[in-house]
């Protein structure tokens, strides 16, 4: 949960950036995308590093 938290606080502020819904989920998707490929992992192995 220690990582989850600040990933999500993160990943909601981008969201909330947006005034429309539909970026603001585009934005946190990519996001999410960028910081995988920044640590050079993809979701499944993120998810199961959790």
């Amino acid at each position: 949960m220690d990582l989850v938290r600040p990933l999500y606080a993160r990943i909601l502020a981008e969201e909330n950036r947006h005034a429309d819904r539909s970026a603001g989920l585009g934005a946190g998707v990519a996001l999410v995308g960028s910081l995988l490929a920044e640590k050079k992992v993809s979701w499944d192995e993120f998810v199961f590093s959790l």
